[in-house]
């Protein structure tokens, strides 16, 4: 929502001095723009929404689970947040949201009504359509669940071979998990890296004794790791999932989404089709 101004007019929206304007989601965008939002609509009624009371920032977590960083360092405590940028609170799910009603609807059967609404509520990584994941895995998204799982581990098991998952791999060995195994439908990185670059990747997992299954995929996991397509079993006491941001369910109801069913925007990150709507 870069270039607001005092009038509350960007990309063609105007509006009053005093909208109603909802931060759905406590992802960077949604933290960064509250300041800038609160600066040049100072009577505006700006409300920020999330399921969690703390926001976590995804690129400390790598870090974080090295023990680089103390874990309450990539937190920020939302109610605090809001306090000191005159925002109000809402703890709640967004599960739903009419955009051309403009209403947003909360799990707990709230709805709150909106003139101006940014989503940015974020990805996750589960792998639903692997059999035992739901019950027995963890994905690296949302954050919160990842770390609590993490308490107590001595082994661990990645699915999804990619930069997120050779980056906490090499955090896991760090904090001193052994074995950790990491396993990729393709070569692990594929085409992000360049193959020098791709070639120093694997030398570092190699000097971390980080064990590299590619090509492999996963059948089902199960409590004790995961059963691959080829009848190998990799035992884990945690199985995590980083196979790659994957887009929350709900928008593909009501608002427009790619084929991967992700939000489509405008240059402007405004909704196509709902320009008092953004998302990031």
């Amino acid at each position: 929502m870069d270039g607001w101004t005092r009038g509350g007019r960007r990309a063609g929206v105007s509006m009053a001095d005093d909208p109603r304007i909802l931060l759905l989601g406590a992802g960077h965008a949604s933290l960064l723009a509250a300041r800038d939002l609160r600066a040049g609509l100072p009577r505006a009624a700006i409300t920020l929404v999330d399921a969690a009371s703390e926001a976590r920032y995804s690129g400390m977590l790598p870090g974080t689970i090295a023990g680089h960083y103390a874990p309450d360092r990539m937190r920020t405590d939302l109610h605090g947040f809001a306090a000191r940028h005159g925002l109000d609170f809402v703890q709640g799910r967004v599960c739903g949201l009419d955009p051309a009603a403009r209403r947003v609807s909360l799990a707990d059967g709230r709805v709150l009504p909106y003139d101006l609404a940014a989503l940015d509520l974020g990805s996750h990584a589960a792998m639903p359509e692997i059999p035992g994941f739901a019950r027995h895995a963890v994905p690296a998204k949302p954050i919160d669940g990842l770390e609590a799982r993490l308490a107590g581990a001595a082994s661990a098991v990645l699915i999804g071979g990619g930069l997120a998952g050779a980056e906490i791999a090499l955090a896991l060995r760090h904090r001193g998990l052994d074995p950790v195994t990491l396993i990729e439908a393709g070569p692990v990185a594929g085409s992000a890296l360049r193959p020098r670059t791709r070639r120093h990747l694997a030398a570092a997992l190699d000097r971390a004794g980080i064990r590299v299954i590619p090509q492999a995929r996963v059948a089902a996991v199960q409590a004790d790791g995961v059963m691959l397509t080829d009848g190998r079993h990799i035992a884990a006491a945690l199985t995590i999932g980083t196979g790659g941001a994957r887009a929350q369910d709900w928008p593909a109801r009501t608002l427009p989404v790619d084929a991967a069913g992700f939000i489509r925007v405008t240059p402007t990150l405004q909704v196509e089709g709902y320009p008092t709507l953004f998302a990031a």
